[in-house]
């Protein structure tokens, strides 16, 4: 009988199916050559440090130690504040942008805006928002995400956009801005060369 601790699963087909314990039946006291696939699935973060048992009644157990180190999933985004000119309430400031990745993850990362806030891919007039960026083994490559101020109220902003994953891993980045009304001049013209009868 072959039985995986924590952390490791064992199969006969190199599927992703935990199949422990294993029993293999022997013939006339004799068990044939057979491959054992093990793969490495933790469950938390740290390292893991255990072994495999193989065990049958009357004989002396085996033992196949195995480690692994589950590392710690990480967002990363740079810069982390962003700050916004005064922009007029109704209006779009221009672009900024900010690079965001994550490495070891076990789920996509999901960005969305605060109110006040636009965030998309190509730097459009457009809230793309949230966005979704897909993990490949763990790895969110270098994404660009750009992001517009477009106040809805005269009133200061300070909040962030959150770059998170289901997982709970975050990393934010902090935006501020100011939204106003528009400035209006209003000039009386002069008028000459009237006669009051």
């Amino acid at each position: 009988v072959i039985t995986a601790p924590a952390g490791f699963i064992i199969n006969t087909d190199n599927s992703n199916t935990n199949q422990s314990p294993i029993s293999l039946v022997p013939a006339a006291g004799t068990v044939a050559p057979t491959v054992i696939y093990v793969k490495f699935v933790p469950t938390v973060v740290q390292t893991y440090n255990d072994f495999i048992f193989h065990n049958s009644a009357g004989a002396v157990s085996q033992d196949l130690a195995v480690t692994g180190l589950a590392p710690t999933p990480t967002v990363l985004v740079a810069p982390s504040t962003l700050s916004f000119p005064d922009t007029i309430v109704g209006v779009y400031s221009a672009a900024q942008s900010y690079v965001v990745s994550g490495i070891f993850l076990q789920s996509n990362i999901v960005i969305v805006p605060p109110s006040g806030f636009i965030i998309n891919l190509d730097g459009s007039d457009t809230n793309a928002s949230p966005i979704i960026l897909p993990h490949t083994a763990g790895t969110v490559s270098n994404t660009t995400i750009y992001v517009k101020f477009n106040p809805l109220i005269v009133s200061p902003y300070s909040d962030d956009i959150f770059n998170a994953t289901l997982n709970g891993v975050t990393a934010n980045v902090a935006v501020d801005g100011v939204g106003t009304t528009p400035d209006i001049n209003a000039s009386v013209p002069s008028i000459s060369g009237l006669t009051y009868v």
